[in-house]
């Protein structure tokens, strides 16, 4: 009787053994590992491209020693104002660039791009009258280093930097090239074997100057303010492909 269950008990586990082999290979790890152990010979080089909304608080503000006008062009008032302030709306910006990745940290160089509107308040007291101005565009060139915090198909990962911002707004005190660095994380997987998609959001941190705002014809002065650095928050979608 023990021979008979001893018997058994082999041909069980035999039996075992031979399911765990076809579902795994003859390396006996299964395909999720398997899968992972492929991505562990990643190329170093990529390039991306991504597509996201860029936002912001107030660019500058400007206070005056005495008060100057602005005419209200619906009702034809002249309204006097002794503040002044410029923001940004939320809209799109786009980035294109390359990496170079080395074990689990990576350097990655970008442009960013971004058409963004201006919203502008004149002030008298607790009285504002809305401002109109175009759109202004800004140029980005952005060095970043990721510290990814896995060797996996799902990769959360940190990163941080510099980057130097070209701002043009068709008025002198809008236009100017700003230094400023930034800080971020994300979180990308690889959907193929040489290819990612991946989720960040990016603070850049830059002084915009409200600098020659008085130049604009207003007959007044003014003691021109910074608001201390202002953020330029990019929350985007990325695709990166290596080669």
């Amino acid at each position: 009787m023990l021979v008979v269950l001893a018997i058994f008990a082999g041909q069980v586990a035999d039996a075992q053994e031979v399911r765990q082999t076809d579902r795994t290979g003859s390396t006996g790890r299964t395909p999720s590992r398997e899968r992972d152990r492929g991505l562990e010979a990643r190329k170093p080089f990529s390039i991306f491209f991504s597509a996201g909304v860029q936002a912001s608080g107030d660019l500058f503000k400007v206070t005056a020693d005495r008060l100057y006008p602005f005419w209200r062009t619906s009702t034809g008032e002249t309204f006097a104002a002794e503040r002044f302030t410029a923001g940004l709306d939320e809209d799109l910006q786009i980035a294109l660039g390359c990496a170079l990745r080395s074990g689990s940290l990576a350097w990655r160089l970008g442009y960013e791009y971004a058409e963004t509107g201006v919203f502008a308040m004149a002030r008298q007291g607790d009285t504002g009258l809305a401002v109109p101005f175009d759109k202004i565009e800004f140029s980005t060139v952005g060095f970043d280093i990721l510290l990814e915090l896995a060797d996996a198909s799902a990769i959360p990962y940190l990163l941080g930097g510099a980057a130097v911002t070209l701002i043009d707004g068709g008025y002198d005190f809008f236009d100017q090239t700003r230094l400023g660095w930034r800080y971020g994380a994300g979180f990308s997987y690889a959907f193929t074997r040489n290819a990612r998609a991946a989720f960040e959001i990016v603070d850049t941190r830059i002084q915009v100057e409200s600098r020659d705002f008085m130049d604009t014809g207003t007959d007044a002065s003014a003691e021109h303010t910074r608001l201390g650095p202002q953020h330029l928050f990019g929350i985007r979608c990325l695709v990166s492909v290596e080669l």
